[in-house]
């Protein structure tokens, strides 16, 4: 396997953008009038981009609410958000709903997103509000939970 694929296959990046680009080829004979290789003998050669250049990292705050307490709904979370490679926190609030800060790319905002509205197995989400929150580099590595409030 090239390296640089299997640098990117060793990151786990699920956003790759794969690009053929062509490669001229040398010509066979070494001389000093060796004609240039023309498009016909050109080969297809395949490059991978680990990262779009568009893809920053975005905060986002979800409130979700029904019967989301006494039932793992933290932990539910933070093993959605190690799947999904973001960083952030979950912790309970005061009035029975569960709040979640995510740090991530779009795509993977709303793949928490929607882990969240399914919940885990004994939970029953009634709703998740979703608003936008300022980043916080503390959560940018790692998903915790947070003792509650």
């Amino acid at each position: 396997m090239r390296p640089e694929r299997r640098r990117a296959a060793s990151t786990g990046l699920a956003n790759l953008l794969e690009f053929s680009a062509l490669r001229l080829e040398r010509p066979a004979c070494s001389g000093a009038y060796a004609r240039p290789a023309l498009l016909d003998e050109s080969r297809e050669v395949s490059a991978t981009i680990p990262k779009l250049v568009g893809d920053e990292k975005q905060s986002r705050r979800f409130f979700v609410s029904g019967l989301v307490q006494g039932v793992g709904f933290r932990l539910f979370a933070q093993r959605e958000a190690e799947k999904l490679r973001i960083g952030g926190y979950a912790r309970n609030l005061l009035d029975g709903r569960v709040e979640v800060l995510a740090i991530g790319s779009s795509a993977q905002l709303d793949e928490m997103k929607n882990a969240l509205e399914r919940g885990p197995r004994f939970s029953s989400v009634s709703g998740v509000r979703e608003e936008a929150a300022h980043h916080d580099p503390r959560y940018e590595k790692g998903f915790v939970i947070e003792p509650d409030v």
